[in-house]
Formats: C-alpha cells, structure tokens, sequence
C-alpha cells in the first residue's frame, strides 16, 4: 500500500468472526471519476466509479441526474 491511497470498508466485508478485510482504492481511481466523489461506496471493487451505473441511486441525493443518452450521471451543471 502507498501513501497515494484510500482505505475502503464496506459492512459486508466483515467476516462471521468480526475480522475486518481492507482494500484500498488508488488516488488514480479517485482521479478517473469524472466527478472526483470521495465517497468509498462509489467505486466498485475492481476500483472504477459507478458514474456509469443507474442502479446507484444514492448519486440523486448528492444533486445528480441519470443522463440516458450519455448512460451516466450527471450533475445540475452539465
């Protein structure tokens, strides 16, 4: 792990016996975003956001549209 890189843990990542299992995600992943969301859960395991994803619904409560045309979302100001 570099210093370049950001902790992620999901609830469902913990083991029956309480262990915790960590990934992280690269500051490159977090740079690929086209909107540059911090938030962990926004980014899939293989570390690429979910701009593209319309099932990710929690992107209308940060003020994002799902744009059909462009399969993506996008924001008020786009």
């Amino acid at each position: 792990m570099n210093d370049h890189s950001v902790r992620k843990r999901r609830d469902n990542l913990l083991s029956t016996d309480n262990n915790l299992s960590v990934f992280t995600i690269s500051q490159a992943a977090i740079k690929r975003c086209p909107h540059f969301i911090l938030v962990p859960d926004h980014y899939r395991y293989d570390n690429t956001c979910r701009c593209d994803d319309p099932t990710h619904i929690e992107m209308i409560g940060y003020g994002y549209t799902w744009n059909e045309t462009k399969s993506k979302w996008d924001s008020k100001n786009e």
